[in-house]
């Protein structure tokens, strides 16, 4: 999901949330993949990613090994 939480207030985020974690539960769902700007969203998911562009070029940092 694509900026998902945009425009979203912090009610319309938490149920957002509680929404992906059910999808997530579902026994044929792999991978639901957010992309978001908002830094304080990343406490709610288990593993994020955070990309970065410098002088051009992106690079991929995780918090996870």
């Amino acid at each position: 999901f694509d900026e998902l939480f945009e425009g979203i207030d912090e009610i319309g985020s938490r149920n957002m949330i509680e929404l992906l974690h059910v999808a997530s539960q579902r026994k044929h769902t792999n991978t639901i993949l957010v992309i978001t700007h908002n830094d304080y969203l990343k406490s709610y998911f288990p593993k994020s990613w955070r990309v970065t562009k410098k002088k051009g070029i992106a690079s991929l940092e995780s918090d996870f090994t």
